[in-house]
């Protein structure tokens, strides 16, 4: 049974306000354990989305199949909800992806693959290799009973690799990087993987550092979880409740004005395109952040409603998040920012619990679980383990400089390094001073 069926169906049956959502989610991936084959697999999975409103009372029902028994599970579901509430319903009209999906498979990486093995294998100290590369398609189709016809298509590749290495009795290091790129073309597997190698042979050769304040060099992935923490504090249904350290902030200068944070879902090379989100809505270009200034919150429908606002275009799996948002990048190179920060540290890995962050106060607390030394420019060693206690205020108005390139380490956020001054960090030995 067909899309346009089943809503037929369904109003045949005194089942109104029907909203279908019909997602297509193929992936291709290969995993692999030093030079074998771990895992390869294709998976191609449909499933439906169900909003409706029987005798006044609206249900969302989730299902692997559109048929007659439906209508049954529907009328039943109403039965037993008390849910007045009747979003908005969409009127007609059409939105078209402009490029069909393409399901490829990536089994044509395996000698890549084996050979950035081989590549990291003359490392003597390396114990473990892991790599994966996927190919991700979505496919989003919005239809309801009211002649609404909606459909956007993305896909992307991703790659990701970890490396362990251990040097006699010395605890082992471990360092993971990811990679996401909208084209083939762009995943370059071993220069990639160089990268890992070298910064697990550096990491492995570790020191304790000084307590104090220091120059910090966040990397990509770091900067990424940064923009993440930002664009919380700017969820409507926490702005409305008052319980984000930003809810007065929209059009006040709150970080640095070299800092510009943008979304453009309607960006077909972005990773993470959309045309619409998941209540219909269309998404658009917006700045949340313009040279520190604090420009746009970010509503879904109900969010909007209570704040007497129109809905941004950014509800997605079942609450308020973004798609591709980045932080404008600069003019310097890596090896640039490393010369300008002249001694500090440059921070590859964090960990940082849930407690470590909060969006009431922007408190931003972490253990550098990778991260390298600067001395006069260049990078002299590893570091041990150490704590840094920050927030997102500190470290938004401590900028430096940043990047020239943004790095997608995740389909929904593009980050650039970024340079800052004057950070905490709690280290293993007591300061000399």
């Amino acid at each position: 049974m067909n899309s346009e069926e089943f809503i037929k169906l369904c109003l045949d049956n005194d089942i109104k306000n029907v909203l279908l959502t019909i997602n297509n989610v193929y992936s291709s991936n290969i995993e692999m354990h030093n030079d074998e084959v771990h895992k390869e697999q294709i998976m191609d999975v449909t499933t439906y989305t169900i909003k409706a409103t029987y005798q006044d009372n609206t249900i969302t029902l989730n299902t692997e199949y559109l048929d007659d028994s439906l209508i049954t599970d529907i009328k039943e579901m109403a039965l037993y909800t008390e849910n007045k509430t009747l979003d908005e319903v969409i009127k007609a009209k059409q939105i078209r992806a402009k490029k069909e999906i393409k399901k490829e498979v990536v089994s044509d990486f395996k000698e890549a693959l084996i050979a950035t093995y081989q590549m990291a294998k003359e490392e003597p100290y390396c114990t473990f290799y892991l790599q994966q590369i996927e190919y991700h398609a979505v496919s989003k189709k919005i239809v309801n009973s009211e002649g609404l016809s909606l459909e956007s298509n993305n896909s992307y590749y991703e790659y990701g690799c970890e490396i362990t290495s251990k040097k006699d009795l010395e605890e082992a290091v471990t360092d993971t990087k990811i990679i996401v790129v909208k084209d083939k073309k762009d995943l370059n597997v071993l220069e990639f993987t160089k990268d890992v190698i070298l910064t697990n042979k550096i990491h492995l050769n570790k020191k304790d550092i000084p307590s104090g304040k220091y120059k910090i060099l966040f990397k990509e992935s770091v900067v990424k979880d940064l923009i993440s923490y930002f664009v919380s504090m700017l969820n409507g249904t926490s702005v409305n409740k008052g319980i984000t350290l930003l809810k007065d902030s929209l059009d006040q200068k709150e970080f640095s004005d070299k800092l510009t944070i943008i979304e453009n879902p309607q960006d077909e090379n972005s990773p993470s395109t959309r045309l619409f989100d998941d209540e219909g809505t269309t998404t658009s270009k917006k700045e949340l952040l313009s040279k520190g200034i604090i420009k746009s919150f970010i509503y879904d429908n109900k969010s909007a409603k209570e704040a007497k606002k129109k809905s941004t275009g950014n509800s997605y799996n079942g609450g308020i998040d973004v798609k591709n948002v980045y932080l404008e990048k600069g003019a310097s190179s890596y090896e640039d920012l490393i010369k300008k920060m002249d001694n500090g540290i440059i921070i590859n890995d964090v960990m940082v619990s849930g407690s470590a962050t909060n969006i009431n106060t922007g408190v931003y607390t972490g253990e550098i679980s990778s991260g390298f030394l600067v001395e006069n420019g260049k990078i002299v060693s590893g570091i041990n383990n150490v704590i840094f206690v920050t927030d997102l205020k500190e470290i938004f108005n401590s900028i430096i400089d940043i990047g020239c390139e943004i790095v997608y380490t995740t389909p929904s956020i593009g980050a650039p390094c970024l340079l800052v001054d004057n950070i905490t960090i709690t280290g293993g030995v007591e300061n000399e001073d």
